[in-house]
Formats: structure tokens, sequence, C-alpha cells
């Protein structure tokens, strides 16, 4: 492949990625019908034609960025051990989840993790509430895990140990989550100026003692 056509691939995959993370950025902040073309060509800087020249209509457009959410955050998730009892592996879900928005870039489609969590947050909180596209299983492998059935197992199974207080587990998934979602706009908003409690500090919500 000649260098002008490497350079060509490479002007054209930073469009493409531009304007998935001008939609990321736009649409976990206003929600999916709230966003227009218009309104991500802007966010991207380019021409209302050029998002028509990669996705045919937003559907599309939405498809594809959330196939990229879904790996980036199913690629974290999947990093944790959940062999380890409930209580360690929550505390390393939270190290990783908030180690990603603490060193995220709302400039970056491959990090721009604060927008990301934002968003499936969202549609974890609201199940049922707020209408979503529609977007097939086998294009989102974070259907396998959702991070709100992830969290309800370790709580579940760590309230089964003695390992954490009692009651409710979706009362204390409801919390971290919207903790993380909280924490993930801030990251969004203060970029820079974020600062970030460590995953021990969430740990206190739902563990009874720290482990010696």
């Amino acid at each position: 492949m000649s260098r002008n056509k490497i350079e060509n691939e490479i002007a054209k995959k930073q469009s493409k990625d531009g304007i998935l993370n001008s939609a990321l950025l736009l649409i976990s902040l206003n929600g999916y019908d709230a966003v227009s073309f218009d309104m991500i060509a802007k966010q991207a800087k380019c021409s209302r034609p050029l998002v028509y020249h990669y996705f045919n209509d937003k559907e599309t457009l939405y498809k594809e960025m959330m196939k990229n959410v879904a790996f980036k955050i199913f690629s974290i998730t999947e990093k944790v051990n959940y062999k380890n009892s409930p209580d360690v592996a929550m505390e390393e879900l939270l190290e990783k989840i908030i180690d990603a928005i603490k060193t995220s870039d709302t400039k970056s489609l491959d990090t721009n993790y604060a927008c990301m969590f934002y968003l499936i947050l969202n549609l974890h909180l609201q199940q049922g509430v707020v209408p979503k596209p529609k977007v097939e299983s086998k294009d989102r492998p974070l259907e396998h895990k959702k991070l709100y059935d992830i969290f309800y197992y370790l709580i579940d199974n760590g309230q089964k140990q003695k390992l954490f207080y009692e009651g409710d587990p979706r009362r204390y998934v409801i919390t971290l989550l919207a903790t993380l979602k909280g924490l993930s706009f801030t990251k969004i908003s203060l970029e820079d100026k974020f600062i970030s409690p460590d995953a021990k500090m969430l740990m206190h919500i739902v563990r009874k003692e720290e482990r010696k």
C-alpha cells in the first residue's frame, strides 16, 4: 500500500472516529432522541454530508457507537477475577472502573470512558422508563454481562457470605451505579480538575468491615 493511501486511510479513520466520539458525547449527555446529525457535525467540526458519508442514518451510527462502547466496557469488566471472594472482586471492579473514568479523555473515542460509563449507566438505571433505540444483542457483547447484573451478583453473594450489609441488593446496586454515574458526569464536566474517591471509599457502602 502506498504512503498516500495509508495516510488517506488514517485520515478516514480519524474522521469517522471523530464523528462517533462526538455522537457519544452528545447522546450520553442529551439522549438519543434529542441529538441530530447537524449537532453531531457541529461537534465534530465537519460537514453534515460527511456524517452521511459514513452513516446512512442515526440508528446505524448509534449501533456502531454502541458496539465500541460495549467492547470497551466489556474489556474492563472481563479483567476482574470473579473467582475471588465477592468483596475482593467488587473492589477490583470498582477500582478498574474508577481508574478508567479518571484517565478518560472526552476528545478520544478510544479513551472516552466517562461518556461511555455515563451513557451505559443511564440506560441501566432508566430501564423501562426512557425509550431507547433497539440494538441487537449480537452487536452488544455487554448485553451478556450488564454492569447491573455483575454488581447484583457480587452483592447478593457477598450478603450470603456475611461480607456485606443485609438488605435488598437492588438498593445497593442502584446506589453504587448512581455514584459511578455521578463520577462520570463530573469527569466530563471538570476534565483535568476532576478529583475522585477511591474504590475503598465506595466499598464502605456495602462492606461490613475491611478484610485483614
